[in-house]
């Protein structure tokens, strides 16, 4: 008896995925929860594990190829089998390109029932990049018809005939998120809230942290998070999503904070994070990693309810987001600097904070973002009363 090993679906917004590596050869023996695969979705890069012990008889797709959900990636044999008995469906060699279309499937220790028309995984080559055109007499003519003489000479422009340093394909994960915000942007009625925070009590509350070892502070983007999990609490209809006409308050917590790997950019998640505490908060970030080299967890990316865009370490005073496809909003910060501010009747200078709000206008107004952001700015003024 043998196990098909099914492509789970590894993101809500995208049903396929990428293979980029087989890790065991056709042949070779595996164990239950070994790694065979790396998988690249639209959020992240993946290893889907073994659903049981034996051999791998077969695998069915390439590196390179797309693969659709529910698609059989490989069979495992069970260990006392002989693959010699087992009849292969024109299998294929690890190594080689190309594009067939199958997708993630959650791996099961007990062969799952496919109907027939998904074990038939439909093959779909990638169509090639186009070349740019260069500049034609037959465009020129055309160009010197329309405005009857020679076109002007726009001076810095590009000039398509320039020799390239490099030219680089689009990843699939940057194509699939250019894809799912496209998507964003087109369906949901993004709309902006902005508020300047003054968190000088935040900044000296943390830095109080680690008066024995640095170690011991939470990071800003901890710190964010719990802050915005409480906010959440209060405002539900931020913690929602619209499916159809249906609006969907959602009764868990989870929220994706981006993160930037070698890889490129991706959006973990946070489960119940209204229920964790900060060191449990950082513990999970840590788990994230930044090198490729260490894949995301297959659920890693999964649940999101409401995202979270910290780019204050990299110098930016405020970000505009893209709400993330199917969440109400997502909170973009920029960096906490010091600057002259009116305080008391006096002017000082205090630690300011930028937080952005962009929100789904289809699902709340304005007032709710603005009233959410205070919310959020009066919880940052007191760290003392929440974290812990």
């Amino acid at each position: 008896m043998t196990t098909d090993f099914i492509m789970p679906r590894l993101s809500e917004t995208s049903p396929s995925g990428t293979i980029l590596k087989w890790l065991v050869e056709p042949g070779m023996p595996v164990q239950k929860g070994q790694a065979i695969v790396q998988i690249e979705s639209d959020k992240a890069i993946v290893e889907l594990e073994s659903p049981g012990a034996g051999r791998l008889q077969a695998i069915y797709f390439r590196e390179g190829d797309v693969v659709e959900a529910t698609a059989i990636l490989a069979r495992i044999a069970e260990p006392d089998e002989s693959i010699d008995q087992l009849g292969a469906r024109q299998p294929v060699s690890p190594g080689g390109t190309g594009d067939r279309v199958g997708s993630p499937a959650i791996s099961s220790p007990r062969p799952v029932a496919i109907p027939r028309e998904a074990r038939a995984a439909r093959v779909v080559r990638r169509a090639k990049r186009p070349r740019l055109p260069s500049t034609s007499e037959a465009s020129l003519a055309a160009t010197r018809g329309r405005w009857g003489q020679e076109p002007p000479t726009q001076s810095g422009s590009l000039d398509e005939d320039l020799p390239a340093h490099e030219v680089l394909p689009l990843s699939a994960i940057r194509s699939r998120i250019g894809d799912n915000l496209l998507a964003s942007l087109r369906t949901a009625p993004h709309a902006y809230v902005e508020v300047e925070s003054d968190v000088t009590a935040l900044v000296a509350w943390r830095s109080g942290l680690g008066t024995h070892s640095v170690e011991a502070r939470p990071s800003y983007t901890a710190i964010f998070i719990q802050v915005a999990a409480l906010g959440l609490e209060s405002f539900p209809d931020l913690n929602a999503s619209l499916r159809g006409s249906q609006f969907f308050r959602w009764e868990h917590i989870n929220i994706g904070i981006a993160v930037a790997r070698e890889d490129g950019l991706f959006v973990p998640v946070i489960p119940d994070a209204d229920h964790l505490s900060l060191a449990q908060i950082m513990a999970r970030l840590s788990s994230f990693g930044t090198s490729h080299q260490v894949a995301l967890p297959a659920e890693a990316c999964r649940g999101g309810t409401f995202t979270i865009s910290n780019l204050g370490m990299y110098g930016a005073d405020s970000v505009l987001s893209i709400i993330h496809p199917g969440q109400a909003g997502i909170l973009s910060l920029g960096r906490i600097g010091l600057k002259p501010v009116v305080h008391a009747g006096a002017i000082v200078v205090r630690s300011m904070l930028r937080m952005t709000l962009a929100f789904d206008h289809r699902l709340l107004d304005g007032v709710v973002g603005a009233r959410f952001l205070a919310h959020l700015a009066g919880l940052l003024a007191s760290p003392e009363s929440w974290a812990h």
